[in-house]
This record gives C-alpha cells, sequence and structure tokens, in this order.
C-alpha cells in the first residue's frame, strides 16, 4: 500500500469512528403505540387536575409515535368547570399532532401550536421511556407521572 493511500485511509476511518460514536447519542424515533394505564399511580380513571376553576379525569389517553418524529395524541375525558364558570360538564375526545424527540431514554414532545393560538413554549410533555412503559409530565397543575404502556400488536 502506497503512503497516499495510508493518509487517505486513516482520515476515512477517523470519519467513521465520528459518525459510529455520534449515532449513540443521536435523537431516534419510534413506531409505536402507548396507552395511558395510571395517573400518579391512580389507575385509569383518573382525575389529572383539579382546582377551583376546572377538574378534568381522564378516561383514555393513547400516545402514537411514527418514525418521522412526529405523532399524535388521543385523549378522551370528563370535563367539570367550576362555579366561576357556567358551562355544563361535559365529556371531550381531543386530538393533538405533536414532534417527539427520544434521546438515551429520555422523552420530550411539543404540540403543534396554530400561529393564532396562545400556547405554552414547549416541551409539553417530559419523561422517560424504560422498556414498554413512558412517563410522563404535561404541566404545572397537572398530577404526575401520566403512565403508559407500549400497546402490542
Amino acid at each position: 500500500m502506497s503512503s497516499r493511500c495510508r493518509i487517505l485511509t486513516i482520515p476515512a476511518l477517523l470519519a467513521a469512528g465520528v459518525l459510529i460514536g455520534c449515532s449513540v447519542t443521536e435523537p431516534r424515533q419510534l413506531d409505536a403505540e402507548f396507552a395511558l394505564d395510571a395517573v400518579a399511580g391512580d389507575p385509569i380513571p383518573a382525575v389529572v387536575i383539579d382546582n377551583e376553576f376546572i377538574s378534568v379525569s381522564v378516561i383514555a389517553d393513547t400516545i402514537r409515535l411514527f418514525r418521522d418524529g412526529t405523532g399524535e395524541r388521543v385523549t378522551v375525558t370528563d370535563v367539570t368547570e367550576g362555579a366561576a364558570v357556567t358551562t355544563p360538564d361535559r365529556r371531550d375526545r381531543e386530538l393533538t399532532k405533536l414532534i417527539y424527540r427520544l434521546r438515551d431514554g429520555h422523552f420530550e414532545a411539543e404540540f403543534f401550536c396554530p400561529a393564532d393560538a396562545l400556547c405554552a413554549p414547549p416541551p409539553h410533555l417530559v419523561g422517560t421511556l424504560q422498556g414498554a412503559s413512558l412517563d410522563l409530565t404535561l404541566g404545572t397543575g397537572w398530577r404526575a407521572p401520566l403512565t403508559y404502556t407500549r400497546v402490542e400488536e
């Protein structure tokens, strides 16, 4: 092998080593579905937020994650608004689109926010993925963790 070939080979090997080393910490995407099992240890249905303005019980909650880093959350809740609001009780089914990142078991997601909406800054969901369990925190005032289990197909 000529010295010129060795010179070209060494940088190529170093570049390959850097790429291999970086791929371990790069975000990875899933193709998976997770169903909510418990809120702060309480089985579903469970209260996720309760204050003088509103009480929300989650009846069902599913998070679907796609390989392209997007996903969706489908939530069914019972909502009771407080004495300050005169809206009757209602059941809501909400589909929320999201973008997520998963790195070394740490999970973060942000919900899509329409341009004309007033949305909290991301991340909106934060937590950990360990095996088939996804434990998430939703926001200030919400009970945590929200414990999801991977749905096997």
